[in-house]
């Protein structure tokens, strides 16, 4: 009896440490499978996402009304009317930082009219990638054809971007 209850306390060692090798292991291999899913489902999420976003693009494209010659026109329009806030909508988001500091201060000096002088008629399309971007040239400013200044009277372009809501926006001027 006393060799039995000797063996019997080595055998619940070994079985203890055999129990517990086995849990981790499956712990180890639960948590893995769990953890891999989860990646999988979350760049499924975005992918589908990503997906929707492009359809709704497509979708506001197509149904938009919006041209770049209005969009011209609405921001020599806001000028005119010295309407800040008009004319910074005019501008695509992404490319405001780049005009806003010369804006305000033409709108804080009241000299937002004055800008529209430089913004000449649109001449003609010199690229369009058919889907978002289209540059237009623009008259050279009257005037300054003689002048000394190399940086003026030549012909400028203005460049005009969608939004995601598919409206055309000025990017660069």
């Amino acid at each position: 009896m006393k060799k039995l209850l000797r063996e019997s306390k080595g055998v619940d060692w070994l079985e203890w440490s055999m129990f517990l090798s086995v849990a981790l292991i499956a712990l180890f291999f639960i948590t893995n499978q769990v953890l891999s899913f989860n990646e999988e489902r979350a760049a499924m999420d975005m992918q589908q996402k990503e997906t929707d976003l492009a359809l709704q693009f497509k979708y506001n494209i197509k149904n938009s009304d919006s041209t770049p010659e209005q969009a011209y026109q609405e921001l020599r329009q806001a000028l005119l009317d010295e309407d800040l806030d008009k004319a910074m909508n005019v501008i695509h988001p992404a490319y405001r930082y780049k005009y806003e500091d010369g804006l305000i201060e033409a709108y804080e000096e009241g000299r937002l009219s004055e800008a529209v002088e430089r913004l000449t008629p649109l001449k003609e399309k010199i690229y369009d990638d058919g889907f978002v971007t289209v540059v237009y040239s623009v008259e050279p400013i009257p005037g300054n054809n003689y002048s000394n200044n190399p940086m003026e009277g030549y012909n400028e372009s203005v460049e005009f971007t969608r939004t995601q809501s598919g409206d055309w926006k000025i990017s660069s001027i």
